[in-house]
C-alpha cells in the first residue's frame, strides 16, 4: 500500500498514508526494525468541547511537501470546527529526531482553547510484548522503550521568549489485550488519565494545550520524537532542541535538502516546470528509501504485511543496481558507491549440513532437504535452466558472474551431487540474519564455493556532510 509522505534521512524513516496518519517509523534502518508494526499513530484536536482526529472525513487536506526539501506543507482546514492548521514535518538530516511544527488558527468569532493529541501505538522492535511508556517528570516527556531503542515524546507551545517546553498531560495504557483499544480513546472528551507508566502491549498519547486563542489569531506549537539506543542518546538530543530550539533543527533540514537536490547546476533546456519540480521530488523520495549503510530498498510500508505476511522492504541487488546507476547519472555518484560498498560487505557463502536442533529459524534446499547454513539469494534462472534440461554440472564461477542477466530468485544450497538434479529449487526467505530479515544479499563474483569471508561492513554515513554556515546548516 502507498505512503503519500515519507521523511527519513537513513536511519529514521517515518510514513504518513493517505489520510495523515503516521503510520511506520523504521530505525535504525530504513526497512528493517520496525516499531508500529504499521498501526495507526492517530493525531487529533480539541476545541469547543468538541473532538476531531485528522483521518476524519470532515477534514479537507492538502498534504505536499515543501517546494525542493523533505520538510511537509499539509494544510487542514474543518468547517464544522472553524479550525485551520497547518503541519510542517522532517526528520533531521543528521539526527534521528522527528519534528512537527504545527501552525493553528482560530476561525471562530471569540477566543477558545484548542488541545493538540499525538498518539504512538507502540511495537518496539516489531512486537508487542515487552514494551514500556511511562512519564518522566524531569524532561515533562512520555518515554518509550525496549532492550536497545528509546524514543523520547516531547513537546513546545509558542515561540521564541514566549515558548513553554513540556507536555500539558499524558496517558498511558494497555492496548490490544481484553477489548482494550488504547490511550487514544481517552482523548476524545479532551482529558487524558495521566497513568504514570504502563508495561507489556502498551501505547501513550501526549497533549498539548494552547491557551485562549483570539479570534482571526494564529499561534504556534511544536511535537517532536527523540530515537535512540539508550536514555542517554535520548535525552541529549532532547538537551539541544530545548538550547537551539525546534525551529532550528527544522530549518537547518530544510536547508540541507534544498542544497542536497540543487547541488549542482543542470541544464534542463525547455523542460516545463511541473516536470523539472517532479525530477526533484523523486530524488529527494528516493533518498528517504535508501539506508545509511547503502542498501536502496524497493519500498517501505507495513500494510501489506497484513495481506501477503511479508513486505517489500527488500534490498534487490537488481532494482537497486538500477536505482544506483540513474542516480549516478544525475550526480550522486556517493549514493552508488555506498550501494556497491553494501552490496560487497554482504557476500555470503553457501553451504549445506545435514539438520540438527537448533533455535533459530532455517531454510531447506528443496532439492536436497537439508539446511542451508547460511542464506544466498541469486537471480540465476536464465543459466540454471539450461543446466537442469540439459543435467550438466553447474558451474559456479560462471553463475556467480552472470549475476546482471539474471530475473527469477533460486535457492542453491551448493552440494555439487545436486548439479544434476531436474528441480528448479525455489526461494524461501525467513528471517535469516536479524529477524525480521528484509534484505537479499548478492553474489560475490570470484566465487570459492565454502570458503567466501566477507569483508566488514562500514558503518560510517557518508555523503551526508554538514554544508556551509552560510547554507544555514550545521551537524550540532
Amino acid at each position: 500500500m502507498p505512503r503519500d509522505l515519507p521523511v527519513g534521512n537513513g536511519r529514521l524513516l517515518l510514513n504518513f498514508d493517505k489520510s495523515y496518519n503516521l503510520r511506520d517509523i523504521y530505525w535504525p534502518h530504513v526497512g528493517q526494525e520496525i516499531h508500529t508494526a504499521g498501526d495507526i499513530s492517530h493525531t487529533g484536536v480539541w476545541v469547543d468541547d468538541q473532538f476531531a482526529w485528522l483521518d476524519a472525513p470532515e477534514w479537507q487536506r492538502e498534504m505536499v511537501y515543501e517546494k525542493e526539501t523533505l520538510v511537509t506543507h499539509v494544510t487542514l482546514h474543518h468547517a464544522g470546527l472553524q479550525l485551520q492548521l497547518i503541519f510542517r514535518d522532517c526528520v533531521d538530516f543528521y539526527r534521528a529526531i522527528f519534528l512537527r511544527q504545527i501552525f493553528v488558527t482560530n476561525q471562530a468569532d471569540h477566543p477558545r482553547e484548542v488541545r493538540l493529541f499525538f498518539h504512538y501505538d507502540w511495537h518496539i522492535w516489531d512486537t508487542a510484548q515487552g514494551n514500556t511508556v511511562l512519564y518522566d517528570p524531569s524532561e515533562q516527556a512520555l518515554l518509550a522503550y525496549r532492550q536497545q531503542a528509546y524514543f523520547l515524546m516531547n513537546g513546545q507551545v509558542g515561540s521564541g521568549t514566549n515558548a513553554h517546553v513540556g507536555i500539558s498531560s499524558w496517558a498511558t495504557g494497555v492496548k490490544e489485550f481484553n477489548g482494550s483499544e488504547g490511550t487514544w480513546r481517552d482523548a476524545e472528551d479532551g482529558v487524558l488519565g495521566r497513568n504514570p507508566i504502563a508495561q507489556g502491549s502498551v501505547d501513550g498519547t501526549l497533549a498539548l494545550h494552547l491557551p485562549d486563542i483570539s479570534q482571526g489569531s494564529e499561534i504556534i506549537a511544536f511535537h517532536w520524537l527523540a530515537v535512540g539506543p539508550d536514555l542517554n542518546v535520548v535525552i541529549e538530543s532532547e538537551n539541544r532542541i530545548r538550547e537551539h530550539g525546534p525551529e532550528s533543527f527544522i530549518t537547518r533540514t530544510r536547508n540541507y535538502w534544498y542544497r542536497w537536490v540543487n547541488k549542482q547546476q543542470q541544464d534542463f533546456g525547455d523542460l516545463p516546470a511541473e516536470l523539472v519540480d517532479l525530477y526533484k521530488r523523486s530524488l529527494l523520495v528516493l533518498r528517504t528509501q535508501i539506508d545509511y549503510d547503502g542498501a536502496i530498498i524497493a519500498a517501505n510500508d507495513a500494510d501489506v504485511e497484513h495481506f501477503s505476511r511479508d513486505s517489500y522492504s527488500y534490498m534487490w541487488p537488481r532494482d537497486g543496481a538500477l536505482v544506483a546507476n540513474a542516480l549516478s547519472h544525475a550526480g550522486y555518484s556517493e549514493i552508488t558507491r555506498m550501494f556497491y560498498d553494501f552490496c560487497n560487505g554482504w557476500i555470503e557463502t553457501v553451504t549445506c549440513s545435514l539438520p540438527y536442533k537448533r533455535t533459530k529459524p532455517r531454510s531447506s534446499c528443496t532439492a536436497c532437504g537439508s539446511t542451508i547454513e547460511s542464506l544466498m539469494t541469486l537471480n540465476l534462472s536464465p543459466l540454471t535452466t539450461a543446466h537442469w534440461s540439459r543435467r550438466q554440472p553447474i558451474s559456479w564461477p560462471a553463475i556467480a558472474n552472470r549475476i546482471h542477466d539474471c530475473r527469477d530468485p533460486l535457492m542453491i544450497c551448493g552440494r555439487s551431487d545436486l548439479a544434476s538434479s531436474p528441480i528448479p529449487l525455489q526461494l524461501s526467505m525467513q528471517g535469516w540474519t536479524r529477524p525480521p530479515i528484509f534484505r537479499q544479499y548478492l553474489a560475490k563474483k570470484s566465487w570459492q564455493r565454502n570458503t567466501v569471508q566477507p569483508p566488514m561492513r562500514s558503518s560510517r554515513l557518508r555523503g551526508a556532510t554538514c554544508g556551509t554556515k552560510s547554507a544555514g546548516i550545521s551537524c550540532a
